[in-house]
């Protein structure tokens, strides 16, 4: 297998370094500016390591609530930025069949699990399980099915 020359990278927020409280992923508190920070960190932090490893190109959605987290000027200026919503592919917002890898950054345990930190799955106010072919299935496995229908590793 060749080396991916360009990756789709969806980032959600609840799963990021350092993120533990509801507070640190939204609203107008000093606790979400500095959790907007940290999803900053990781974000740059895997580019840096994509780009060293002979990645071309990098296209990022800011996939968690809005789609309005990253402080585009703060992101890495090698990435390309898809923020904002709505969006039929929500959290898989730009992903095409011209990617060669699609990468999830930030993602939690789904809605259920035992002793896992902020864990949802899409909105945890609203949806209880969503099951895919027999499976409860979480955010990353269906994001992974839908990066998987554009035959994207």
């Amino acid at each position: 297998m060749s080396k991916p020359k360009r990756v789709f990278i969806s980032i959600d927020m609840e799963g990021i370094s350092g993120i533990f409280e509801g507070r640190q992923t939204g609203g107008d508190t000093g606790d979400y500016q500095k959790g907007r920070k940290l999803m900053i960190g990781d974000l740059n932090a895997a580019v840096e390591g994509a780009l060293e490893a002979g990645v071309e190109e990098v296209v990022v959605s800011d996939s968690h609530g809005g789609g309005r987290n990253l402080v585009s000027e703060e992101v890495h200026e090698a990435v390309q930025l898809i923020q904002g919503t709505p969006s039929w592919d929500t959290m898989m917002k730009g992903i095409s069949d011209e990617y060669d890898a699609a990468m999830y950054l930030g993602y939690h345990a789904m809605k259920g699990t035992m002793e896992a930190t902020l864990a949802h799955t899409v909105s945890g106010g609203v949806v209880d399980d969503i099951w895919v072919n027999g499976r409860k299935t979480g955010e990353f496995g269906l994001n992974a099915a839908v990066a998987g229908q554009h035959g994207v590793p």
